[in-house]
């Protein structure tokens, strides 16, 4: 995780040089975000109840589900006990933190084109399932087959545990 957050997307997407050059030089690199390393121990280590977090709003929505990617990357290693250094309530702090910039960010962006951002518009459900996880990983013996310390790929554990939480919610 020590690499730069890549540039916007409209860079990629500028129809022609000269596009791209104006993009560029809307986006000074003076102004560019810290190493996602960094970003990730910010969210982990900045109390929820500080109002913002400087960078937060330079974020675009592809870089907020970079994060909410490496976040639960980081809940399950927490919670299957390889870094045993990290506590869970530092991974809940990092997941509360995203989900207020998540807010900001897209609050500026209107409806119709939320639907259009591919994946980064499951981004806001991945958050709920890194909530669940997060809530339901305290609890004693819960019985979720998803929870259990091995990686899977069986997608009817993860179904039976969204359905649970769900319910529960």
């Amino acid at each position: 995780m020590n690499c730069d957050f890549p540039w916007s997307a409209e860079l990629w997407e500028a129809e022609s040089s000269s596009a791209f050059s104006r993009i560029v030089t809307t986006n000074p690199i003076e102004n560019q975000l810290p190493p996602l390393k960094e970003v990730v121990n910010q969210l982990l280590d900045t109390p929820t109840s500080e109002n913002s977090i400087p960078w937060g709003l330079s974020l675009s929505s592809e870089h907020l589900l970079i994060l909410i990617y490496a976040i639960n990357s980081l809940a399950f290693q927490a919670r299957v006990g390889l870094l045993k250094y990290l506590p869970l309530d530092a991974v809940s702090r990092a997941a509360g933190n995203w989900k207020r910039i998540w807010d900001s960010v897209v609050g500026a962006v209107e409806q119709e084109q939320i639907l259009h951002l591919g994946y980064p518009k499951h981004a806001e459900e991945l958050w709920w399932l890194l909530k669940a996880t997060l809530e339901v990983s305290d609890k004693p013996e819960t019985g979720f087959a998803y929870l259990e310390s091995s990686a899977t790929d069986e997608l009817g554990t993860l179904n039976d545990f969204i359905q649970s939480c769900y319910r529960n919610a």
